[in-house]
């Protein structure tokens, strides 16, 4: 028998340990003998033990026949999630204005256009069914974007498509009403804003997003996303108490999404456990919670998250074998500049661009698959983390800042994250 070493082993209390399979993503509670056998790889222990007891761990792949077969299982769930992500998720094809200085150019959107038609119908790049396309501004404001604005518009509904628009609190009233009279062809409309902007406004009696009541009247659907720092996140009652007063909570067109600051080199940044446990007494408190927010980025923790919180035994949560949309490779942002990329957070750095829409409009295959392949099952260190299930690798930007290298797996402080959350898990008697 084989015993794979990337199991996740617990101890609740005197006899009873917690079992994560990192592979399967399976989630249990085993006596000590049981879950010591298994957590020291000691076969003699494992004989000892009742064969009624073997076969269900067999059954629940915390043991195999041969290491052979812990490769073929391991290849099978990787095929699995990969094939489901294709089922269920979309490209995203999203045009990107990185600041003022910068031009998105009816000339750039055409080009963008018949690059996303070759890319969907072409196998390379996977068999992804839908297609998101997003505009990313810094603001909608200047006469020149919301004319671009218009274009696209105009170009999606030819295609009978919708388009996404990400942006700040600072649109300005001609492009409101732009929107609104085409909402039909709006997906939706996402206005980041920091909290500590939203604290800051209603200490002064201000209302900064009274620009979310003037698109709702326009029926189209509205996303906040509030990003929250290590300071602002101790006031996440006063946001709330924000939103409830502004009366968006009764709209069905309207959500939050609550997100936190990702900065491994500040002191700023939020981290997932202190995320997560400001959060959980907010919708513990108020039941609308539920339905209004969205919680973002805490992909090392949300599906042992949803797991233990959110499903009935057994259990079950499938690895993260990639770390976001990026590295599955449907996703590709196009800049002023002509530069292209699967992951914002690179955006600006030519070396980890995939390609350039001056160039014949085409990808670089060699770069796409670079990131596409950029999965834990190509990755030997991840291969045997008992956190593979959780992180999918790291943060790309991360392993190319520390390493030059975005297949160099970004660690930082990840394992003891886990374990932290699920410690405090068990100790409030959670689990």
């Amino acid at each position: 028998m084989y015993i794979p070493n990337n199991l996740i082993v617990k101890k609740i209390d005197d006899d009873e340990y917690l079992l994560i399979n990192n592979i399967s993503g399976n989630i249990d509670i085993a006596n000590e003998e049981v879950a010591l056998a298994l957590k020291d790889s000691n076969m003699d222990k494992l004989y000892e033990i009742e064969d009624k007891i073997i076969s269900t761990l067999k059954d629940r792949n915390y043991i195999l026949d041969t290491y052979d077969g812990y490769e073929k299982f391991y290849n099978s769930m990787y095929n699995e999630v990969t094939n489901e992500i294709e089922k269920q998720s979309p490209y995203i094809f999203n045009i990107v204005k990185l600041n003022e200085n910068n031009t998105i150019t009816t000339d750039l959107v055409d080009k963008v256009l018949t690059l996303s038609e070759k890319i969907a119908n072409e196998d390379q790049y996977g068999n992804y069914e839908k297609r998101i396309y997003r505009l990313t501004y810094e603001s909608l404001f200047l006469d020149e974007d919301i004319d671009v604005l218009k274009y696209i518009i105009d170009k999606l509904k030819s295609k009978n498509e919708r388009l996404e628009i990400v942006c700040n609190d600072n649109i300005n009233d001609t492009a409101i009403i732009l929107l609104g009279n085409n909402y039909q062809h709006i997906a939706c409309v996402q206005i980041a804003i920091d909290a500590a902007k939203i604290l800051n406004s209603t200490s002064n009696q201000d209302n900064p997003l009274k620009v979310i009541d003037d698109l709702l009247l326009k029926k189209l659907e509205v996303n906040l996303k509030i990003n929250f720092d290590v300071n602002s996140i101790n006031n996440i009652d006063e946001i709330n108490d924000f939103i409830k007063k502004m009366d968006w909570k009764n709209n069905g067109s309207f959500f939050v999404t609550l997100a936190r600051s990702k900065n491994l080199y500040s002191d700023l940044e939020l981290k997932e456990t202190k995320f997560l446990e400001k959060l959980e007494p907010l919708f513990f408190k108020d039941k609308s919670a539920n339905t209004t927010y969205r919680v973002a980025d805490i992909e090392l923790l949300a599906h042992l998250h949803r797991s233990i919180k959110g499903q009935q035994s057994p259990l079950i949560s499938y690895p993260l074998f990639s770390f976001s949309e990026a590295t599955d490779g449907r996703q590709f942002i196009f800049t002023p500049s002509g530069q292209i990329y699967t992951n914002e957070n690179v955006v600006g750095i030519n070396e980890l661009s995939i390609g350039n829409l001056d160039n014949e409009l085409q990808i670089d295959l060699e770069k796409y698959y670079e990131w596409k392949h950029r999965k834990t099952i190509n990755m030997a260190k991840c291969k045997e983390c008992e956190i593979q299930l959780f992180c999918g690798g790291g943060e790309p930007l991360d392993s190319y800042t520390l390493y030059k290298n975005i297949h160099e797996p970004a660690c930082s402080n990840r394992k003891s994250i886990i374990n932290e959350y699920i410690e405090t898990l068990i100790d409030k008697g959670e689990i």
